[in-house]
């Protein structure tokens, strides 16, 4: 799939353009959000942002940041990125100290790919990327029901799974041992 991304026409094409110095809007809508913080630091331009940076920008039509922590800065100011920002740090401590868990791990990976595309995306009103972090915060606890870690995983071979289960006699070494009985061991032959 990245194969099919990086070779696609079009990507090459935006990839030599910001080569070139091109980088569409996004610096000037940065540095645009970052001014409206700057107007608004406190509880921002609410949800509606969009409008605002428009006009902020002498456009007739709405304008997204294309910066996740910055929207949240524009739309909420510091009283909505702070808790949002905690949130995300929760979310990463958790899923650190749960890393031995392969899952986890996985998930350790999605959520820091995540962070990253935020820089370039409009992700802070999107309902995937929110249901994302719920299932990311959960899955440490859902791992820990379900799931052993490496250290505590071991595999058992078919014979010892079905020795486990059977009430089929035993034989270890010379003595003939019953699998609910342990401890008994038969007498000589002849009961002798």
């Amino acid at each position: 799939m990245l194969g099919t991304v990086v070779t696609s026409e079009v990507v090459q094409a935006r990839y030599a353009q910001t080569l070139a110095g091109n980088t569409g809007m996004r610096v000037e809508l940065s540095q645009s959000g970052w001014q409206m913080f700057l107007q608004k630091p406190g509880v921002g331009w609410g949800a509606g942002y969009s409008e605002a940076m428009g006009d902020f920008l002498g456009r007739s039509r709405k304008i997204a940041v294309h910066n996740t922590y910055l929207q949240v800065l524009v739309s909420f100011g510091l009283i909505g990125f702070a808790p949002w920002l905690l949130l995300l740090l929760l979310i990463g401590w958790r899923l650190w100290r749960s890393r031995q868990h392969r899952m986890v791990k996985i998930g350790l990976v999605l959520f820091l790919s995540t962070l990253v595309f935020s820089l370039v995306g409009n992700n802070g009103y999107s309902k995937v990327f929110w249901m994302l972090l719920a299932l990311l915060g959960a899955l440490p606890e859902l791992t820990r029901a379900t799931m052993p870690t490496h250290s505590q995983a071991r595999l058992e071979t078919p014979v010892e799974k079905w020795q486990q289960t059977s009430a089929i006699p035993k034989v270890r070494g010379n003595h003939l041992t019953h699998r609910f009985r342990p401890g008994i061991r038969p007498g000589p032959p002849g009961g002798g």
